[in-house]
Formats: C-alpha cells, sequence, structure tokens
C-alpha cells in the first residue's frame, strides 16, 4: 500500500487519557480498541501477501494462518460489532469504516459462530472459509485502491489536522501578546434530571438544546464578569452512549489580570450548571486536579515554562486526537469543533525579555510542523 496513510497519523501519540474524567464515554480502552482495528486494516493494505491456507495435522484440515491473518480474526471475532455500537452518531475512520462495510458484506459474524477458528473435519468446509476471508481481505485491498477512497481518507484526515493545526495557531497567537495565561479545562456536560415527575437521562439531550447551552454559554461572556480578562476560548462536541452530548473546552484567560484558576473554574462550572441550563447540567474542571497530571498543561502557564507547554499540547491533542479515529453527524452548517481570540484594545507586551514567536515551546513548535 501506497505510504499516503501514514501522513494521516496523530501528530503525537502520547497518551492524553489523563485528561478523561472518570465519566468520560470515550475511555482509554475504546481508544486502544479504535487504534488497534485501524494499525490491522493498514497492515492488511500494507500487505500482498495469502493471509489463510489450509494444513492437514493428524489426518484433521486445520486453518493456517498469518501474524496479520490472526489479528485478523481477532478483532472480527471481538470488535466490529462493538465499535458500531459504541459509535451510533459518529463517521468512523475511513480504515474502518472500510473493514466494517467488508465484515457486513460478508456475513463474517455470522460465519465465525459457524466455523470458528479451530480444526476442521471436512475439507470443503475449510476451504470454503479460507475463500471468504481471504476474497474479505482481497476486497478490502482492492476498495483502498480506487480513487474515491483515497479522496474520502484524505478528506476525513484532513479535518483532524486543520483543527489541531487551528487552536496551536491560536495559542501561539496568545502567547505573542501575553506573557502569561491562565488556562482552565472544563467539560460541559448534562446530568440526569427530573421533568414533569419523570426521570430524564442526560443522554437524552438533544443535539439542538446542547448547541443552544453552548451559544448562549459563549455570547453571555460579554456581559459576565467573570470572563472580563478572556482572551480566547476553544470548543469540542463529542457524544457518547451513557452521557450524551458534552462539550470538551479551553479557556484563556489574561495571566497580568487573573489568579486561582481552581476557583475560576470552579465557578464557571456552577455557572453552566445553574444557570446556562437551568440546573440540567453538570461541568467537570480539569483545574480542580492538577496533581495527577505528569506534565500539567493548564492553570498559569508563562510564555518560557517548556513543561507546561508541553502538557498545553496534550490538553490541544485531547481535543482534536478524536477527529482521527471519529468524527460527530453534526448535519449540514453544524458545527463540532469552534476556537476564536477575543481582540482586547490594550496593548501588546513589550516589557522584558523578547518572546520566541512560536508556539512559545520548539516541542511544540515541532509537534505542529509535523503536520505540514
Amino acid at each position: 500500500m501506497e505510504n499516503y496513510l501514514a501522513i494521516y497519523e496523530m501528530p503525537m501519540d502520547a497518551d492524553s487519557s489523563e485528561f478523561m474524567d472518570d465519566q468520560d464515554e470515550i475511555n482509554s480502552e475504546v481508544l486502544k480498541l479504535l487504534k488497534k482495528s485501524e494499525r490491522l486494516v493498514k497492515g492488511i493494505l500494507e500487505s500482498n501477501i495469502t493471509e489463510y491456507s489450509m494444513r492437514i495435522v493428524q489426518s484433521r484440515y486445520e486453518l493456517k494462518c498469518t501474524l496479520l491473518g490472526k489479528r485478523i480474526l481477532e478483532v472480527l471475532r471481538d470488535h466490529c460489532e462493538r465499535l458500531e455500537h459504541e459509535f451510533p452518531k459518529h463517521f468512523l475512520n475511513p480504515l474502518l469504516t472500510l473493514l466494517i462495510a467488508h465484515v457486513k458484506r460478508n456475513n463474517i459474524p455470522l460465519l465465525i459462530e459457524n466455523y470458528g477458528v479451530g480444526r476442521f473435519y471436512c475439507d470443503q468446509e475449510l476451504t470454503r472459509w479460507i475463500k471468504i476471508l481471504n476474497d474479505l481481505i482481497q476486497g478490502m485491498r482492492d476498495e483502498a485502491k480506487t480513487k474515491e477512497f483515497r479522496k474520502a481518507t484524505r478528506n476525513y484526515f484532513l479535518r483532524g489536522k486543520n483543527n489541531y493545526k487551528s487552536l496551536s495557531n491560536l495559542i501561539r497567537n496568545l502567547f505573542k501578546k501575553y506573557s502569561r495565561l491562565m488556562v482552565l479545562r472544563i467539560d460541559l456536560k448534562y446530568r440526569d434530571h427530573l421533568k414533569d415527575g419523570d426521570l430524564i437521562k442526560r443522554a437524552a439531550m438533544t443535539f439542538e438544546a446542547a448547541r443552544t447551552h453552548r451559544e448562549r454559554f459563549f455570547t453571555n461572556m460579554r456581559s459576565n464578569a467573570m470572563f472580563d480578562h478572556i482572551v480566547g476560548w476553544a470548543w469540542k462536541l463529542e457524544y457518547g452512549l451513557r452521557s450524551g452530548f458534552h462539550y470538551h473546552v479551553i479557556l484563556f484567560f489574561h495571566g497580568k489580570h487573573v489568579r486561582q484558576d481552581v476557583t475560576s473554574a470552579k465557578r464557571i462550572c456552577a455557572y453552566w450548571d445553574n444557570f446556562i441550563t437551568r440546573g440540567k447540567g453538570k461541568a467537570h474542571s480539569c483545574n480542580a486536579k492538577k496533581e495527577k497530571y505528569d506534565e500539567c498543561g493548564i492553570g498559569m502557564i508563562n510564555h518560557d515554562e517548556s513543561a507546561k507547554l508541553i502538557g498545553l499540547d496534550k490538553a490541544v491533542m485531547y481535543l482534536t486526537k478524536s477527529d482521527f479515529y471519529f468524527q460527530l453527524m453534526t448535519g449540514g452548517r453544524n458545527r463540532g469543533f469552534g476556537r476564536k481570540e477575543i481582540k482586547r484594545p490594550e496593548r501588546i507586551e513589550t516589557r522584558g525579555r523578547p518572546r520566541n514567536t512560536s508556539l512559545v515551546a520548539e516541542s511544540v513548535i515541532n509537534c505542529s510542523s509535523s503536520l505540514t
């Protein structure tokens, strides 16, 4: 397979799962499943050998598999149906979609139940099973070579790349203007609540209601003193089977005028819970437990604190990482990601040593440049 797939890897394969709270729907287990399945499909497309054949052991017919063939059977047996179940409102990575489409087309789950992967007493039965498996793999390889698949794959991954670069550029621009930023990482979620005496599950919150709450939250910043010194923000909409629609948000404040990030984040969470959603919300503050992060990229960050800037890049990755594996079906002109720099009339800070105009740390620049 051509190497064009390689350019769509995440900019950094670091584990950003530490930014998940205890109730996060897209948990580390599911992300590992997604990555495992994607790597499997890449292995299929990069190989051109026959993965399955027959051998006879003590007068019994056995399925002979390559190492890749064994991995394929494991995913076919355990994971394909779960992927569809976990992401009912998403477009999956085209590599995963390719796998699932061909698995369903060949009715593989039912066949695995009937044939399994063990010994066969009938060579005709085993021959048929081998042909089905090899045809499945060849079908995937053939489709992956088409112009339509290549175009769909390129377009899909550009979205994740562009979101990451866009947010990285926002942070770069902010640090050009402000030597210190207070960074808040907040998840704007929902709680189960009562309506007319009935219990309404948080997963029942509609996309339209979530969008209205998000728009109210950001619009009201203009007249709320809590946000007097905000200089930028970014948000990402996600959906989970049990958590429903929710937003991951990063807020940037001018560090010269604010302090106490934990208290500020707590107040904003309460504002979402009680005012924006009228008691239906349940926001989570990542700033409340900064000590659990190996490389903390939230709180107060100076432009020259390399370790914190690396941690901030992890937070950026977490916000955009899912786009490389699954993308929410928002429909029409509805967006699933947004970012904005707030233009302030004050002068750019000029006191002190001139600052690097990068994302303020060489490590972060390298992450951004690897995408180009």
